[in-house]
């Protein structure tokens, strides 16, 4: 897995946490921004793959 992609993940979904936690008064979505930092960089770095599921060389 790419580290910077999962640490653009991870700060895209701080800085939304601290937006949830300043805007609805409950600091408790800073983990619920962390959860979905992380969701967000696996998904990033995970595009980059190819899956190629027919077993085909490629050139």
């Amino acid at each position: 897995m790419d580290s910077s992609k999962l640490a653009v993940g991870l700060a895209i979904g701080m800085s939304m946490g601290v937006a949830l936690s300043v805007a609805l008064d409950q600091w408790a979505f800073i983990g619920f921004g962390i959860a979905i930092g992380v969701a967000f960089g696996a998904a990033l770095s995970s595009e980059d793959e190819d899956d190629d599921s027919e077993g085909d060389p490629q050139p």
